[in-house]
């Protein structure tokens, strides 16, 4: 007996050309920090969205800063996104509402200094402050929003809204 092989010889092709683009999402949001002082973003986030700055009850009468809770930024984006002081832009705005008379309101690194001149960028996934060109960090820890009071601010309810700002590149 003998055994006979077969070959499928090609003898036609058919081709099909395919394309796709893929969207920059550039998406980021303020998370809840639950770690100890000093502890890098991302080891103690709870990942909740950081949505009310409550500074409670300050005196009026003589000048006076309070802290919110910590937070920490979260790219969930596909790119990288740059925060910071982009004259004019600033790292974030009071875009309705409005602080009292006399106030100001600054973010703060909790632990070290965030730059009020420099510009960050977030990578993709992560939780820190990298340096401008996204190689290294430069604000490992957690962020809080300040509340300073001039002296004699008239006494009242306030509430505002802030707008945290992302842009594409590190220029702004």
């Amino acid at each position: 007996m003998g055994i006979t092989v077969v070959a499928a010889t090609l003898v036609a092709n058919y081709n099909v050309s395919s394309s796709v683009t893929i969207n920059t999402n550039f998406t980021f949001s303020l998370v809840s920090f639950t770690g100890a002082t000093g502890a890098a973003c991302g080891s103690g986030t709870t990942g909740a969205a950081f949505t009310t700055a409550s500074y409670g009850s300050v005196s009026g009468a003589s000048a006076s800063s309070t802290n919110s809770t910590q937070w920490c930024f979260k790219n969930t984006g596909n790119s990288a996104i740059f925060v910071g002081q982009f004259a004019p832009e600033t790292f974030f705005a009071v875009s309705s509402g409005s602080l009292p008379s006399g106030a100001s309101e600054a973010a703060k690194a909790w632990v070290g200094t965030l730059s009020t001149t420099a510009n960050y960028c977030i990578p993709v996934g992560a939780y820190q402050l990298f340096d401008a060109t996204c190689t290294s960090v430069s604000v490992p820890g957690s962020l809080v929003l300040q509340l300073s009071v001039a002296a004699n601010t008239p006494a009242g309810s306030y509430s505002w809204t802030d707008t945290f700002h992302g842009y594409s590149t590190a220029s702004g």
